[in-house]
């Protein structure tokens, strides 16, 4: 998993270190120092912030935390960049590549973020400049930049973005990337979409399968039990490719 390709210091610190390589979190829409983006407010109900996840990773033996940059603050990285560097034996960070000025403004933004302690980037087809494909010049650039800063790209795609993403791979397969969520494929149903995604682990060996957000694809109720056989190693032909 990107966590431990990338937390190795970190796992060093803790015996048996556990690490849950997704999670975002959030403060109340009120909160004085970190206001959401107006576009994007928080969960309503649901507490989301630091303290609460603290708590929760003690309870479940969680020594360290991925923090993916939520939809909530866009492309303001305050929030997670204070607790990444307030408790960085706890929290690391993902960024949320900047896709929506083009590709200088994603490049120039990845080498900020990255001189400011985050460990990766995450690319949403959805914010990217109107009219524009995961396959296009930003996307390309993205990838490029993450190469050359030796930090992963998490892709946050779905079955209709697969073409896409096999072709914008195919200019930078040095990059390390992860497709987040099984690429949002179904357990039942979804087999054509699953042997893409296959194909894809296969073809890039530097690409790597989150197999994580059961709850988003499994096509039943909490324990999601019809995503097992594909999350399990043996179900994939390279058993070494999922993380």
């Amino acid at each position: 998993m990107l966590a431990v390709r990338r937390l190795r210091s970190i796992a060093k610190m803790v015996s048996n270190a556990v690490v849950d390589s997704h999670l975002h979190v959030w403060r109340k829409a009120n909160d004085a120092e970190f206001r959401p983006h107006p576009d994007h407010p928080p969960p309503e109900n649901i507490q989301g912030d630091e303290d609460f996840l603290l708590s929760e990773m003690d309870n479940a033996g969680v020594q360290t935390a991925v923090l993916v940059q939520p939809i909530v603050y866009k492309f303001d990285h305050a929030y997670i960049g204070s607790l990444i560097k307030s408790k960085p034996a706890r929290f690391v960070g993902m960024a949320l590549a900047n896709t929506s000025s083009g590709p200088d403004v994603a490049q120039q933004q990845m080498e900020a973020i990255v001189a400011d302690g985050f460990r990766g980037v995450r690319v949403n087809p959805n914010l990217l400049t109107e009219g524009e494909t995961l396959s296009g010049p930003t996307t390309r650039a993205v990838l490029r930049t993450a190469a050359k800063l030796d930090i992963p790209v998490a892709m946050f795609v779905q079955p209709v973005h697969f073409q896409d993403l096999k072709d914008v791979l195919a200019t930078s397969p040095q990059t390390k990337v992860i497709i987040d969520h099984f690429g949002f494929c179904r357990p039942v149903g979804d087999d054509d979409h699953f042997q893409i995604l296959l194909n894809i682990l296969e073809q890039f060996p530097n690409t790597f399968l989150k197999t994580s957000a059961f709850f988003r694809c499994s096509n039943e109720p909490y324990p999601y039990k019809d995503m097992y056989p594909v999350s399990a190693p043996d179900a994939n032909p390279s058993p070494s490719k999922p993380c």
